[in-house]
């Protein structure tokens, strides 16, 4: 602000003080103006009296800023060398008084900081400000000197701030060109159209034909009120299936539904439809759920054979064989070979990455010679799932030996297991070693089975009378001593 400039604002201001007195408004008390306009004329009054003084010294002035400044510097004489500074600049501080540091100084002090290219850009005079403000006017310059400041004929801006409610929308000169130039005319302010957010409320339709014809299909056109963007869209057209109001929609009567779903622990088990009839039917009364016994049962295995007292051999195939009592169809089987031996790791006898199918009650293992012969040996077989496992081993211990130990024949196993769909048909198994022919009776009907040494024999019978015997006579080999066996049917084998 010039000072004549000042010197007419004060003049016109205690004019109207002065006159204050005589001018007479109805029922209006003119104390508040009164003290008002006197607050200007101080305040005026002392900014006329610091450019004066700068107007004085206006070639020799020079102020060294040590200080750091922003708001809370407010009302300090550092505040008024600020202004003084940046009036050099070109650059106004607005309507702040001569020490008055709030939001207009700061956007004065923004520019000065990008007209010389110092970040950040804040409005808050810190150490590269300072420094900056001293080379320009610090006292402590041999002479101090007012830059040569051209006027600026360029800007660089920020990006646009969204269109407000008024309808304006700001940006800020990030930088000037020339270097070091002042004024210019910056585009800092723009019209725009403020357009509100589109909600469902914002959209009409209508319907062509307005009632559904008997070919089921209408078009909806859309129509968007007023000028609001993104939000909810529709697009102009679009193309609906519909009823036609002609044709009835039977109740449905009847359902084909998907099987029931496993029992939860709540006792209730779902199913789904799957089909309805009649054709193009809607509604009826599907039953989805129903209430079920939740599955309570402990999972059990119990290994069959061998159980105890069995004598097998290496190189030769046998058959592991147990029962499964509620297991579950997520669960896996394992077998493994342990030799009672504290310390000593099970043998695998399925892999541990091959687990057996929850369905499998048999399984063919030819002994490896890896096995070390031994009178301690028992089958494991182990299920496990994500929540319950079961296992059992043999009873007792069997033998594992070498084919060289022993000349002497042995039945090694026999036994009877009951047809899972006939109870009266049963199937003999039996394992020897060292023989040559074995008979096999019972009923007082002998039958004789031809049965290669370290072969395997079986034969299915039908078992009509309880506890039926049946023995088992082989004869030995090189003339080796006959062995023989009697086991009785419709009645645990284990």
């Amino acid at each position: 602000m010039k000072i004549k400039s000042l010197l007419v604002v004060a003049i016109f201001l205690a004019i109207i003080l002065c006159s204050g007195g005589a001018v007479k408004v109805q029922a209006v008390d003119n104390s508040a103006l009164i003290a008002q306009i006197q607050a200007q004329i101080a305040q005026l009054t002392a900014q006329l009296q610091v450019m004066l003084t700068q107007q004085g010294t206006a070639s020799t002035w020079c102020h060294t800023f040590n200080t750091n400044l922003g708001f809370a510097n407010s009302g300090t004489n550092e505040v008024s060398q600020l202004h003084t500074a940046l009036q050099k600049q070109g650059i106004s501080y607005g309507t702040d008084a001569v020490t008055t540091y709030t939001e207009e100084t700061s956007f004065a002090v923004i520019q000065f900081q990008a007209r010389y290219g110092i970040t950040p850009q804040s409005g808050y005079v810190g150490p590269l400000t300072r420094a900056k403000l001293n080379s320009l006017y610090g006292c402590n310059q041999t002479t101090p000197t007012t830059p040569t400041v051209t006027t600026c004929t360029s800007f660089n801006y920020s990006n646009w701030s969204a269109c407000s409610s008024s309808g304006v929308q700001t940006r800020t000169p990030t930088s000037y060109y020339p270097i070091g130039c002042t004024g210019g005319a910056p585009v800092l302010y723009q019209s725009c159209s403020y357009n509100s957010y589109c909600t469902e409320g914002n959209w009409t339709s209508t319907l062509s034909p307005s009632t559904c014809p008997s070919y089921g299909q209408q078009t909806r056109t859309w129509t968007k009120i007023g000028s609001c963007q993104n939000g909810t869209f529709h697009s102009a057209a679009e193309t609906i299936i519909c009823t036609p109001a002609s044709t009835p929609v039977a109740t449905c009567t009847n359902f084909s539904y998907s099987d029931w779903g496993a029992c939860s622990t709540s006792g209730t088990q779902t199913r789904s439809v799957t089909a309805s009839s009649p054709s193009g039917c809607t509604g009826g009364s599907p039953v989805y759920s129903q209430s079920c016994e939740p599955y309570v049962f402990t999972p059990e295995i119990s290994v069959i054979m061998p159980n105890g007292g069995e004598e097998w051999q290496i190189g030769k195939t046998y058959d592991i064989i147990w029962g499964g009592f509620a297991l579950k169809p997520t669960d896996v089987l394992y077998l493994y070979l342990t030799d009672g031996v504290p310390g000593h790791l099970p043998y695998d006898i399925t892999p541990a990455s091959q687990p057996l199918s929850i369905s499998t009650t048999r399984y063919s293992w030819t002994i490896p010679s890896t096995v070390v012969p031994g009178s301690t040996y028992k089958i494991g077989v182990r299920a496990a799932s994500s929540t319950i496992s079961a296992e059992d081993t043999s009873n007792g211990y069997f033998r594992i030996d070498s084919q060289t130990t022993t000349s002497a024949a042995a039945i090694t196993s026999f036994y009877a297991t009951r047809s899972l769909y006939t109870s009266s048909t049963w199937t003999i198994t039996w394992d020897t070693r060292n023989t040559s022919t074995c008979q096999l009776s019972w009923a007082g009907i002998q039958k004789v089975e031809v049965v290669p040494v370290y072969i395997r024999g079986s034969k299915s019978v039908s078992v009509i009378n309880t506890n039926t015997a049946f023995r088992l006579y082989c004869n030995g080999i090189n003339g080796a001593t006959g062995v023989s066996q009697v086991i009785y049917v419709n009645q645990p084998q284990r």
